[in-house]
């Protein structure tokens, strides 16, 4: 992963991570962004190197570089349901995202994270729907 770690890809603001002898410092997307900080950034967000973070156990700024799974549209659920359960599917997950997130995942212009893709699957799953994949694509990424 550190060989192609893309600096331009770290989020405006993203806390960075000073502690590179920290045992989890190699999978640590705060640690990595650090340890890739271009020269000609002049400011970052950090954690502050004087707080006393445990060496041993679960860091609670640690974040994993492993890629996930982001789904991008849901156009394959809409049109297995039925006609009748259209409306109710739509308004349940506006009422969960908002009516532009939902308008912006439906045809994938917006990824899903692993959580919302489980609030489509399960509003569908409730309205009798199963399928063996509710999403049109998938694609891995860091989760910032």
């Amino acid at each position: 992963m550190s060989d192609t770690f893309d600096y331009a890809q770290v989020p405006h603001g993203f806390i960075h991570c000073l502690q590179a002898e920290c045992p989890k410092a190699a999978t640590c997307l705060r640690q990595m962004a650090y340890a890739h900080l271009p020269e000609q950034e002049k400011f970052l967000h950090v954690i502050n190197p004087k707080q006393q973070l445990p060496r041993k156990g679960t860091c609670p700024y640690y974040l994993d570089a492993q890629p996930v799974r982001y789904a991008r549209g849901f156009m394959r659920t809409i049109n297995a349901l039925p006609v009748g359960k259209l409306e109710t599917f739509r308004i349940r997950l506006i009422s969960r995202f908002s009516q532009k997130i939902y308008y912006l995942t439906r045809k994938g212009e917006r990824a899903l994270s692993p959580e919302e893709q489980e609030t489509v699957i399960s509003i569908a799953r409730q309205l009798g729907l199963q399928l063996d994949d509710y999403f049109d694509k998938y694609e891995y990424r860091l989760r910032w």
